[in-house]
């Protein structure tokens, strides 16, 4: 049933820069979102219009410097994980270590806000149940996950990667449509 496919479930060939560079994006801009990014700037006042525009400079700076660089990074280690490329990098095993033992604490806090906020998002839009959301929403990650590995999720996370800019580009297009450029920055 389930072929394991150790080059395609790790990710190591065959993965374009700017593939890695809009996953690396759409990962640290939908953890932002989703962990308070959106409410914080808010609540300090300035618009979510805002966070439209650093998201797509996010995503920019992302796709076009820190990926890239961190691909070829890997092509010299050979690294099956950013812990262990970080730790071959450094040529330092304690690293490795406290950076394993940094991932296993914090893992468990990360998944559940974004868990919470899933769930809370699919019951509050479509008005599924809660339990049942998450659930569903659970399963869906775990297949992804386990039947295409690592390749599937980069795919997803570069998919969304360019979701996010073309409609942070195209919000930011009606906005200046609808009032003058110089007013739609300075709402910001």
């Amino acid at each position: 049933m389930f072929n394991f496919d150790k080059e395609n479930f790790y990710l190591t060939k065959d993965i374009s820069n700017l593939s890695i560079g809009f996953s690396f994006g759409a990962t640290f801009i939908s953890t932002s979102a989703i962990i308070g990014f959106g409410g914080l700037a808010g609540w300090l006042g300035y618009s979510v219009f805002l966070v439209a525009i650093l998201s797509m400079l996010t995503i920019y700076l992302a796709t076009t410097y820190v990926g890239p660089k961190v691909h070829e990074l890997n092509k010299t280690h050979n690294a099956k994980t950013f812990i262990e490329l970080i730790s071959k990098h450094y040529k330092s095993p304690a690293l490795r270590k406290i950076l394993a033992v940094f991932t296993v604490i914090m893992i468990p806090f990360y998944c559940t806000a974004v868990m919470v906020g899933i769930g809370k998002y699919i019951e509050a839009t479509i008005g599924v149940n809660y339990v049942v959301s998450l659930v569903v929403f659970s399963l869906i990650v775990f297949a992804t996950i386990f039947y295409g590995g690592m390749k599937s999720v980069i795919r997803n996370d570069a998919i969304q990667g360019v979701l996010w800019s073309l409609v942070h580009l195209l919000s930011f297009c009606i906005r200046c449509s609808l009032t003058s450029f110089h007013t739609t920055i300075l709402s910001c």
